[in-house]
This record gives structure tokens, C-alpha cells and sequence, in this order.
């Protein structure tokens, strides 16, 4: 399990065949090798690996933060130039926000995040709703690509935290990043599976409150997907 990140464990945990490579190429073979069952495979992050074939790319856009800067990583959000959108076959906007200009004729896909209860780190069926945390001394912990979306969320949730803890993505949490003098601390679905991993502490693990978020795409990927694989491989 160390040798992964958070996302393909959750990724895994929701049935699907998961492997994990620098090489895409690589990868997809393995899958394949293991699972010849597989009709579809889909590449997290996979735009920029050119060397792997596809049938359809799909980029994915922050509503908010759109474009950013229009420059790339490490001076600004993008892993392609926004030029690149001018060549995929369609964009999945995540969350409202501010005006994204795409090319005339683009599919666009908006995609939203629901969230339900918070159950426990360790027992998903003890939940907490709002009221539930009313009179805890709580704390936000996010270590994820934009925070302020996941404290946003609880704040609309009419969760009332004391504290907002911010780490950078994809961090390695450490027993000391949970604040001793916390009640609860809520923690995203990805954090979790990093945080169930670094704390042994039971009584520190009790703490810990997960929110879970089912997500929503108008009009429906999957059947858009479905459609235009049919019509280019005629079946």
C-alpha cells in the first residue's frame, strides 16, 4: 500500500481494475494482461502521455479557477497550454464559478460534488450530520489540490469549524498534523485514505470524521462516452 498514492486506492475500492505506472503505455498492457475482460480504460492525468493511444480525451477544468494564469505547472495551474483545448473532445467543468471561454462547438460537461453525512474513520456506519457537531471544538483538514472548495463545502453544509488546516496535495501526513486539543477533526474521502494509514493512535483515529462527496455530471458522460466509442468502432 506504500508504494501508491491516495486516489488509486480510492479508485480500487470502488470495484474497478487499478494499475498504477509511470509508463501509460506500460500499464494499460498490464491491465490488460490481468483483466482481458476490459472493454474501456480510463487514464487519470493521461492528456499529456502521447505515447498512449486514445480514443477520446477529456480535459478537466476547475469552475472557479478556470485557466488560472494561462501558464503552466510550476507557474501556474495547467499541465497543458490552453491551446490544447482546441484539439480534445470535450471538457468537464468542476464546479460553478467564473466564466471559462471554450471553443465554439466544445461538449461541455458540469460536473458538481454532493456531500452526505461524515461517518467515522473507522466505522462508516456512525455518521454525524450538522447538529451532531454543534458544541465540538472541530477542525478542517485538507491536503488537496484546492482546500477552500472542501471548507467551503462543510461551511455549506452548515458545519461550523474552529480551524482550517491546509497541506499541500498529495501530502504524507504524520500523527502531528492531527490538533491535539481537536474534538473532531473532518477530513476529505482522499485525505482519509492517507490519514488511516499514518495514525495508529486509537484514540487519536477516533477524532477523525470523513465527508464523504458523490459526484454529479449534466448532461450524462457516460452515455456521451458510450455513444461516440459506438460510432467509431461501429459497435
Amino acid at each position: 500500500l506504500t508504494s501508491v498514492g491516495d486516489e488509486p486506492l480510492l479508485l480500487a475500492a470502488a470495484g474497478a481494475p487499478v494499475v498504477v505506472g509511470r509508463d501509460r503505455v506500460a500499464a494499460g498492457r498490464h491491465l490488460l494482461a490481468l483483466h482481458p475482460d476490459v472493454e474501456l480504460i480510463l487514464s487519470d492525468d493521461g492528456l499529456q502521455h502521447y505515447r498512449l493511444a486514445r480514443d477520446l480525451e477529456i480535459a478537466v477544468l476547475d469552475g472557479r479557477r478556470g485557466l488560472g494564469n494561462g501558464r503552466l505547472l510550476p507557474n501556474g495551474p495547467l499541465r497543458e497550454p490552453p491551446s490544447r483545448l482546441e484539439t480534445v473532445d470535450a471538457v468537464v467543468v468542476n464546479g460553478a464559478g467564473g466564466t471559462l471561454a471554450l471553443p465554439a462547438g466544445l461538449p461541455r460537461f458540469a460536473m458538481a460534488l454532493h456531500p452526505g453525512d461524515c461517518h467515522a474513520l473507522d466505522d462508516a456506519s456512525r455518521t454525524l450530520d450538522a447538529a451532531g457537531f454543534a458544541g465540538l471544538k472541530a477542525a478542517a483538514l485538507a491536503g488537496i489540490g484546492h482546500p477552500e472548495r472542501f471548507f467551503d463545502t462543510l461551511a455549506g453544509q452548515g458545519i461550523a469549524v474552529d480551524r482550517r488546516l491546509s497541506f499541500p496535495d498529495h501530502h504524507a501526513f504524520v500523527p502531528g498534523d492531527i490538533p491535539a486539543d481537536a474534538d473532531a477533526v473532518i477530513v476529505t474521502s482522499k485525505d482519509a485514505v492517507k490519514l488511516a494509514r499514518a495514525l495508529h493512535d486509537a484514540a487519536q483515529r477516533a477524532r477523525l470524521w470523513v465527508l464523504p462527496v458523490q459526484a454529479t455530471l449534466a448532461p450524462d458522460l457516460c452515455e456521451w462516452i458510450l455513444a461516440r466509442l459506438k460510432t467509431k468502432h461501429g459497435r
